[in-house]
């Protein structure tokens, strides 16, 4: 099994730079990073949901709606997330593979602030 992990965190800094910091520390361990500056500050489209399983079965829920029942769906856990300033992507197939990236970004003023990032790979 391998395990991929990368976390950065930065205070008083431009959102720019903050971003070139997270894919430096990702490029770093040999890992990708797919935040889109653009797309994370104004995302074409809000979004959140949500895919578990349980006793076997597969239930989905998006956007805060009721769960309902899926069929055939490739993880057996994911979340996505989409939101200004506000990321998240995760994957369980089930087989042992994960894959978790968060990114958020708050300003404290009209140019800085502080970020968080996350990503986690694991292969089996």
């Amino acid at each position: 099994m391998k395990r991929f992990e990368v976390e950065a965190q930065r205070s008083n800094i431009t959102l720019a730079k903050f971003l070139n910091y997270a894919k430096k520390r990702c490029e770093e361990k040999g890992l990708s990073f797919g935040i889109d500056r653009d797309v994370f500050e104004n995302p074409p489209m809000l979004f959140n949901s949500r895919i578990r399983t349980k006793e076997g079965r597969q239930f989905a829920s998006y956007d805060g709606k009721p769960e309902v029942e899926i069929f055939d769906h490739p993880m057996v856990a994911e979340t996505y997330r989409v939101k200004p300033l506000d990321y998240q992507s995760y994957g369980d197939d089930g087989n042992g593979n994960i894959y978790n990236e968060m990114c958020e970004f708050t300003f404290d003023d009209d140019k800085r602030g502080s970020g968080y990032y996350y990503q986690l790979a694991i292969e089996a």
